[in-house]
Order: C-alpha cells, then structure tokens, then sequence
C-alpha cells in the first residue's frame, strides 16, 4: 500500500507498506522518497503508521496517489480532512 498525507502547508508525506506475500519491498524508479514499514499480513483488518507531524496538521490521506494498483473503485482511496 502507499499512501500519501497532505498536510496543511502543502508539504507531503509518503508511506509504504509491503504486503507479505510481496518478497520485500517495491521501489518504482524516480519515487518520491518515502516511509517504508514492516509487511502487512492481508489478513489483518488494519495497520497503524506513524507521522511526526499533528494530526489536525492533515488534510489528506490518500491511498495509491499514483495509480498504479488494479482498483475499479478509486473514489474511496481518498480521505478529505476538515478540522
């Protein structure tokens, strides 16, 4: 999974999280860098990631902001934040 936190001064956060069937973890070349954490067992409901920055700060929380992943529904993968 990547997923991409905007924050309110503009200023983005990348996050990855690599499933365990992967093998490791992917890095696309030219990709911005990003946070990359422990495999994710797909049975598990959730993940948890982590951000230095405050919660009230995001905006946005995106998943697979460069499209890359097969999804027929894209209109959930975005997460609008209004404090």
């Amino acid at each position: 999974i990547d997923l991409e936190l905007t924050f309110k001064d503009g200023s983005k956060e990348m996050h990855y999280v690599p499933m365990n069937l992967m093998f490791g973890s992917k890095a696309p070349e030219g990709a911005p860098q990003r946070k990359v954490y422990n495999e994710w067992n797909w049975t598990n409901p959730s993940y948890v990631i982590e951000t230095s920055r405050k919660l009230t700060d995001i905006t946005t929380a995106e998943i697979d902001p460069s499209h890359r992943m097969a999804d027929i529904n894209r209109k959930d993968n975005r997460l609008e934040l209004k404090w």
